[in-house]
C-alpha cells in the first residue's frame, strides 16, 4: 500500500488503477519499433518476410519492457537482484540469437528467391586456365586415396595437374602404393612424401604450392577421401574469367550415409549447413571456406599470405582473409564431390571440437579487421560473420551455461526463498528452444530434401554435440595452439569397401 518513501501507491478514494501499465505498454511498443528499424534497410523484403520480422521484434521488445517493469515493481534482496541481473545478462544474447533465427525463417520461407548461386556456363570458354589440385594426406588408407586419384584422372578438363603430399607418414604401407599409383596415372600426378612437415595440414599445402607449376593460375583443394565428378572443373573454373573472383566453393557431401543410422543422421546434419547456411551467406558474399572442393585464384592465395598455421582451421582462416582483401567468392550448392563420414561418433565429436575451437581462434585473430577502415569487408559481410559466430559458438555455449546455472540455482530457490527465476526469465528460454526447433524443422523441410524421420535424427545429432562445442569455445578462450586432430575416415570398419593393398 505504501512505497519505500511511505507514500501511498494509489489514491484511497475512487477506482483503483495502475497507470504504469500504459507506460510499460508504450515502452514495449517503442522497443519493438526500435528493433524493427533494420527492416528499413531491407529494400527487397517481401510482405510476409517483413511481417514475421516485425512480429518477432515486437515480441522481443515486450520482453525487454517486462524486465524493466519487473525491476521497477518489485523489492529485491541482494541475492535476488544478482540472480535477475545474471539471468538477463545470459538471456539477452539468447534473445538476439532467436531473432537471428527468425530472420532466417522469414528469409527462406517468405523471402525472394536466391540469385547469387553459381551456375555452370552453357558453353565453357575455349581458353581455360591451368588448375593445380592439391591433396594433403596423413596416414590415409591407400585404397581410399586411389579412388580419389582415379576420379581426378577422369576429369573432363584439358589443363590440370595433381600434387599429392603424404606428410608425416613414415610407414611404407601407406605411401608406397600411392607412389606407384601416381606413376601409373602419368606425369600429371606429382607425388611428394615428406616425413617432417610442421604446421599440420597447412604445412602440407604450403609444400604443394611450392611444387606447383608456374603456369597454374587456379589452385584446387581436395581432402584425401573425396571422389569428384568429371565436370567439377569444367563447370566452375570458367567463373574465374571475372578478375574479381578470388575463390569458388562447392559443398561437401558423402557417399557412405547408409552405413548406419548414425551415419545417416550425420550426413543429414551436415547437409543443413551447405543447403541453408551457405546459400544464405552467399547472398552477402560471406561464405565460409571449408577446404575440400574449393578452387582458389593463385594470386588471391598469395595476396592473403598463403596457408597459415595460426589456427587449426587453415581453410576458413584463408577464406576470410581473402574476403577481407576485397575478393569475390562464389558458392554453388550442386554436389561435385562425395567424401566419407567420420568412422565413429567419437570421431564426429573430435571433428566438431576442432571446428568450434578453430572458430574461436579465427574470432580472436580477425576481430580487429571488423573495425571500421581496417579491411575491405562490407557491412553485410561483417554482419553475417558476427551473427554466424553468435548463432553457433554463442548459442551452444550459452545454452550449456544456462542449463548448469539452473541446476546450481535450485538450492537457492528451495532453501533460501529467492524466487528467481520468475516467468520473465523462464519464458525466453522456452521460446528460444521452440524457435531453435522451428528454425531446424522449417528450414530443413524447405531446403534439405530428406524424410521426416531422417530430419529428426539429424536434430539429435546436432544437439548431441552441444556440450562438445561449448567445451571447445572454453578451450579456445584459455588454451593456445591445440594440435590438429585428424578425423578418422575409411577405417577398418570399411574393410569391405577398402581392402588392404594387394587383396581382392
Amino acid at each position: 500500500m505504501f512505497d519505500a518513501s511511505l507514500k501511498p501507491k494509489f489514491s484511497w478514494t475512487g477506482p483503483i488503477s495502475n497507470p504504469d501499465h500504459w507506460k510499460m505498454a508504450g515502452l514495449a511498443v517503442l522497443l519493438g519499433f526500435l528493433l524493427s528499424l533494420p527492416l528499413l534497410a531491407m529494400g527487397n523484403a517481401t510482405v510476409g518476410e517483413a511481417s514475421l520480422l516485425a512480429i518477432s521484434a515486437h515480441a522481443a521488445g515486450a520482453w525487454f519492457a517486462a524486465i524493466f517493469a519487473y525491476w521497477y515493481g518489485h523489492y529485491f534482496v541482494t541475492g535476488a537482484a544478482i540472480a535477475l541481473g545474471l539471468g538477463v545478462m545470459l538471456l539477452v544474447p539468447l534473445v538476439l540469437i532467436a531473432l537471428s533465427r527468425m530472420e532466417d525463417i522469414a528469409a527462406i520461407a517468405f523471402g525472394m528467391k536466391k540469385r547469387g548461386l553459381l551456375t555452370p556456363p552453357a558453353v565453357p570458354p575455349a581458353d581455360l586456365p591451368k588448375v593445380s589440385i592439391h591433396i594433403p594426406a596423413y596416414r590415409e588408407p591407400p585404397e581410399m586415396l586411389k579412388l580419389t586419384l582415379d576420379a581426378i584422372a577422369g576429369l573432363d578438363y584439358p589443363n590440370f595437374e595433381c600434387i599429392i603430399v603424404i606428410n608425416n607418414t613414415p610407414e611404407p604401407a601407406f605411401w608406397q602404393p600411392i607412389e606407384e599409383h601416381c606413376r601409373t596415372l602419368g606425369e600429371r600426378f606429382k607425388f611428394l612424401n615428406v616425413d617432417k612437415i610442421s604446421g599440420f595440414k597447412a604445412g602440407a599445402l604450403r609444400l604443394a604450392l611450392d611444387h606447383t607449376a608456374p603456369d597454374a593460375t587456379v589452385i584446387g583443394v581436395l581432402d584425401a577421401d573425396y571422389v569428384v565428378r568429371p565436370d567439377w572443373l569444367k563447370d566452375l573454373v570458367p567463373a574465374f574469367a571475372d578478375p574479381r573472383v578470388g575463390l569458388i566453393q562447392a559443398p561437401q557431401d558423402h557417399r557412405d550415409g547408409d552405413r548406419s543410422v548414425m551415419h545417416t543422421a550425420l550426413n543429414s546434419e551436415y547437409a543443413g549447413f551447405f543447403d541453408i547456411g551457405m546459400v544464405e551467406r552467399n547472398e552477402a558474399n560471406a561464405i565460409i571456406v571449408h577446404g575440400t572442393m574449393c578452387l582458389i585464384r593463385r594470386t588471391a592465395l598469395e595476396a592473403a599470405g598463403g596457408w597459415s598455421s595460426d589456427t587449426i582451421v587453415e581453410d576458413t582462416d584463408l577464406g576470410l582473409t581473402i574476403l577481407e582483401l576485397g575478393w569475390r567468392a562464389h558458392y554453388t550448392n550442386r554436389r561435385y564431390g562425395h567424401g566419407l563420414l567420420p568412422d565413429t561418433y567419437e570421431s564426429y565429436m573430435k571433428q566438431r571440437h576442432r571446428w568450434a575451437y578453430g572458430g574461436v581462434q579465427i574470432l580472436r585473430k580477425h576481430w580487429r579487421r571488423f573495425l571500421p577502415g581496417t579491411s575491405l569487408l562490407t557491412t553485410d559481410q561483417k554482419r553475417e560473420y558476427a551473427l554466424g559466430w553468435l548463432n553457433w559458438l554463442g548459442a551452444e555455449s550459452i545454452g550449456v551455461v544456462v542449463a548448469l546455472l539452473n541446476l546450481l540455482w535450485v538450492p537457492f530457490v528451495a532453501f533460501l526463498g529467492i524466487a528467481i527465476p520468475d516467468k520473465i526469465l523462464t519464458l525466453p528460454v522456452i521460446a528460444a528452444f521452440i524457435v531453435s526447433l522451428l528454425h531446424f524443422s522449417v528450414l530443413y523441410r524447405l531446403r534439405v530434401k530428406i524424410p521426416l524421420g531422417q530430419m529428426i535424427t539429424s536434430v539429435f545429432a546436432a544437439m548431441s554435440v552441444q556440450w562438445t562445442v561449448a567445451r571447445a569455445v572454453s578451450d579456445g578462450m584459455i588454451k593456445d595452439h591445440l594440435p590438429f586432430a585428424r578425423t578418422a575416415k575409411g577405417g577398418r570398419s570399411r574393410g569391405a569397401a577398402f581392402p588392404p593393398s594387394g587383396r581382392a
